[in-house]
C-alpha cells in the first residue's frame, strides 16, 4: 500500500487504499487488521484507520470480534451464490427492459469498452482486461438509469469483485474465457437480440460461480492454508 501524504480527503483515501486491498487479496480472508499496522504501512495516524475500518465492517469486507480484533472477511460460498444470483438478477432485468432502446451512442459505448478489454489481453494484461469487463457489466446497470438498481448494485460491487479477483487467481484460463464470452454478450447487443444477450449474461455469470465452486473445492481438498502470507 502506498503512503498516503494529502490531508484533504484524507479519511477517503485511507477507506479506499484498504478497501483495494482486501479486494485484490492483498490483505488475506481471515487476516488480523490492526490499526496501528495499517496506520504505520500509511503513514496515518489511528484514528482515520479506525473510521475506515467501521465503514469496511458495514460492507462486509472486515468484521470486529470482540475482545480480539478486526479480520478481513472470509470467502463464503453461500455469500458468493448469493452475491451471484442478486447480480444476475439486476443485470438481466436491466438487459431485458433496456434492450429496444439502447440509441447507437449506447453500443459504441459498449463497444469502446469491449475494445479495451480486448487489446488489453493481447497485451497480456489480464487484470486491467478483467476490470474493464466488470466495467462493462457496470455499464448494463448505468444504461437503465434506475437509481435504486443502482445503489443496490453498488452495495453488492466491492464482495463481488473480491470472489471474482479469487476465481481469477486460482482458475487457469479464466480471463480468456471472459472475454470469449463477452464477445458472444457484446455481439447480442449489437444486434438488440435481447433473449441471446440475456442467455450470453446468464451463461457468463454461471461459469465464474461454477469456477469459484470448484477453484475452493480443489483449495480445501488439498487442505492448503492459501490465506497465510509466506
Amino acid at each position: 500500500m502506498n503512503k498516503i501524504n494529502d490531508i484533504q480527503l484524507l479519511k477517503d483515501r485511507i477507506y479506499q487504499n484498504i478497501k483495494s486491498s482486501i479486494i485484490e487479496l492483498h490483505l488475506y480472508p481471515g487476516e488480523q487488521l490492526t490499526e496501528q499496522r495499517l496506520a504505520d504501512e500509511l503513514g496515518v495516524s489511528k484514528s482515520p484507520i479506525r473510521e475506515a475500518l467501521q465503514r469496511l465492517e458495514q460492507n462486509g469486507l472486515v468484521h470486529m470480534v470482540p475482545y480480539k480484533g478486526c479480520y478481513v472477511s472470509k470467502l463464503e460460498k453461500e455469500e458468493c451464490r448469493e452475491v451471484f444470483q442478486t447480480r444476475e438478477a439486476l443485470e438481466l432485468f436491466c438487459i431485458d427492459q433496456k434492450m429496444d432502446s439502447y440509441t447507437e451512442q449506447d453500443i459504441r459505448d459498449f463497444e469502446a469498452l469491449m475494445n479495451i478489454a480486448v487489446d488489453e489481453f493481447n497485451r497480456g494484461n489480464e487484470s486491467f482486461a478483467y476490470n474493464t469487463h466488470l466495467s462493462f457489466h457496470r455499464m448494463i446497470i448505468d444504461k437503465m438509469e434506475n437509481r435504486l438498481i443502482q445503489s443496490i448494485y453498488s452495495n453488492i460491487q466491492d464482495r463481488m469483485k473480491r470472489y471474482v479477483s479469487y476465481v481469477v487467481k486460482y482458475t487457469p484460463n479464466r480471463v480468456r474465457l471472459s472475454s470469449e464470452q463477452h464477445i458472444l454478450l457484446m455481439k447480442a447487443i449489437q444486434r438488440k437480440d435481447r433473449e441471446g444477450a440475456m442467455k450470453e449474461l446468464k451463461h457468463h455469470l454461471m461459469t465464474v460461480l461454477k469456477d469459484f465452486l470448484t477453484a475452493e473445492e480443489i483449495i480445501e481438498g488439498k487442505k492448503t492454508e492459501i490465506w497465510v502470507k509466506s
